[in-house]
């Protein structure tokens, strides 16, 4: 307004130059803060959505795959420190570390329970051939005393002999054979 009564007044146009050189600066900062905001959301999101990965991962059992978003999700805070305030940037920081830690206590416990889960599998299916062994080994050496019998009623004690020799190899301490 004052410009207008008096447009050839240096000393109004120099104020008015700096009131919107002020004004100018004002929008400037504001808009400096805006984006500042809009950055350390995106970091936060960025963060969250990487943790958030890790914590599915897990639950599938990719412990590498769960390692990894952790790792991601602590480099995006450190890229983006100057956003945080000192207790939130250590936080965030802090909350990775220690779950990139669960994460490799879980990966150990289950290798230690596979491992597990395998020996004793091994140990199973040794029994069971034990036994399927030792059945068949039974089998075999009735089978050659039934054998045995008969050839000593056709009074071929030779052969019946060799016969309860081979069963007394199979089971040494098979009284019927001996």
């Amino acid at each position: 307004q004052a410009d207008e009564l008096d447009p050839n007044n240096p000393e109004i146009e120099a104020s008015l130059a700096q009131a919107n050189a002020t004004a100018g600066n004002g929008i400037v900062l504001g808009n400096a803060v805006d984006n500042f905001k809009i950055q350390k959301q995106a970091a936060e999101n960025a963060y969250n959505e990487a943790m958030e990965q890790a914590e599915l991962k897990l639950a599938a059992g990719d412990y590498a795959g769960a390692s990894n978003d952790v790792a991601n999700a602590k480099a995006i805070i450190e890229r983006n420190q100057q956003f945080f305030s000192v207790s939130e940037f250590e936080g965030r920081r802090d909350e990775a570390t220690k779950r990139s830690i669960t994460i490799s206590n879980q990966q150990i416990a289950a290798a230690i329970a596979a491992d597990e889960a395998a020996r004793k599998k091994a140990e199973d299916d040794n029994a069971k051939a034990i036994a399927l062994a030792k059945k068949q080994n039974a089998e075999e050496v009735r089978n050659l005393i039934m054998q045995a019998r008969q050839l000593q009623k056709e009074m071929k004690y030779e052969d019946a002999l060799l016969l309860l020799d081979r069963a007394l190899f199979i089971e040494p301490t098979n009284f019927t054979a001996e």
